[in-house]
Parts: structure tokens; sequence; C-alpha cells
């Protein structure tokens, strides 16, 4: 099941040519389609996380994608789903001046990839390698440190107007990647994030696969907006 924040844009799928924001609508949509489940959480039982931005439209956006890269991506199957959510991510934004960095979390976190702009070329000499062969599902779900990343990359580099947040499962360590449990990684994540978003980030969370995903622990993170595809036709 999944749950996604609501991306406050609206768009039109003949729109692909105009906006980076437009084109990220239509790549977020193609996410559902790659077997994502939306999922409306009941407003009385969301939890409520510091304001999310809004994302502006704009002619080139630095956007970070956050993958989980723990053990339960691999052992759920879920390893392609994430790879392939990827791609059409970074097909979105193909060749529209945009800087796609990623960073991967699972027992510890990383900057996998640095800021690099989605072209035809480094697709195929950078991401698209790195997807394939870098991309190693294994270990616990430390979420505070990848975060911590998102929010030092904000600092050193400037703000990115977007953060999609992929993750199968529960958070369960904190760095130095101490295993923890769920309510303390929880605890240490959701400042993290906040902060992010008073950077001016907005964040979009993407649960993938998992029965186990407790949902309001995304949102946590994100919002309590179900995302909604506005006049969008899929």
């Amino acid at each position: 099941m999944s749950t996604l924040a609501r991306l406050p844009v609206r768009s039109s799928a003949h729109a692909a040519g105009g906006s980076v924001r437009n084109r990220l609508v239509i790549g977020l949509a193609v996410i559902l389609l790659i077997g994502a489940t939306l999922a409306a959480v009941p407003a009385a039982a969301a939890p409520n996380p510091d304001n999310n931005p809004d994302l502006e439209a704009a002619c080139g956006l630095d956007v970070i994608l956050v993958l989980d890269e723990s053990g339960s991506i691999a052992n759920s199957g879920a390893t392609g789903d994430v790879r392939d959510a990827a791609r059409s991510f970074l097909g979105a934004v193909q060749d529209t001046g945009s800087n796609v960095a990623i960073v991967e979390f699972a027992t510890t976190a990383a900057l996998a990839i640095p800021y690099t702009e989605v072209t035809d070329a480094t697709i195929a000499a950078v991401f698209e390698p790195h997807l394939q062969w870098g991309y190693r599902p294994d270990g616990f779900t430390n979420r505070q440190g990848a975060l911590n990343i998102v929010y030092d990359l904000n600092t050193s580099h400037g703000v990115a107007p977007l953060v999609v947040f992929f993750t199968d499962g529960n958070p369960n360590t904190i760095d130095p990647g101490s295993l923890v449990g769920e309510a303390p990684a929880l605890a240490a994540a959701i400042p993290v994030a906040d902060a992010i978003k008073a950077q001016g980030s907005h964040m979009f969370g993407v649960g993938l696969g998992g029965a186990n995903l407790n949902l309001a622990n995304l949102i946590d993170v994100t919002g309590p907006d179900p995302w909604t595809l506005g006049d969008l036709t899929l």
C-alpha cells in the first residue's frame, strides 16, 4: 500500500512540454502506475507535522530522491519497483535543466549521487549504472540518517524545492547506525523532516509495497494530506 503527500499543483497531461513542475506531476503519476495504490488516511487519524511548502513552477529544479535501501526492500521483492520509479522520475525531468541528487539509506545513509543535471548522457553514464549496480538493498532502516544528509545538502548547496522520499518500511535505526526500535527512530527523524520543510523543501513521500508500512509514520515525515492529481488525465 502506498501513501503520498499532497503535491499542491494543477496540471494537464498536455503540459509535459511546459514547466518542470508540470512534468514532475506527470513523472510522479507514472510512479503510481508502477504498482503503488493510493491510500487516503482519515484526517482524524493523521498526525500534525509541520507545514509542507508548496512546489512552485520553475524552468529547472533541484530535486533530491531519497531511496530506501534497507533489506526489507529486497525481501519484499520491491528492488525493481524502486529502480523503475527512480527511472520514471528521471525521465520526467530529463533535459529540463533540472539537477537530481540521490540519497540512500539502510543501517546508515549516504549521498549516492551528488547533484547532477539530468540529460541523456548522465542517465546513461551516471544514474542508470548506479541504479542497476550500486543500489543493493540490505540492512536496517535509518530514516534519520537520510534526512540529515538532505538537510546538509540544502545547507551547503541551496534548498531543493522538492524532496521525494521512497520507503517500504518503518524506521528502526538512528545515526550512527544504532538499532533502537520504531518509536525512538521515528522520534529522531521527525524533527529533521520538519527542519527540511522549514528550509523550504516540499516533502513528497512514496510508500512502496509492504503491508508492514505504517502510513502514519510516513505522513509524519511528509504531511497529512493525500495526493491529488488535479485535472491530470492518466
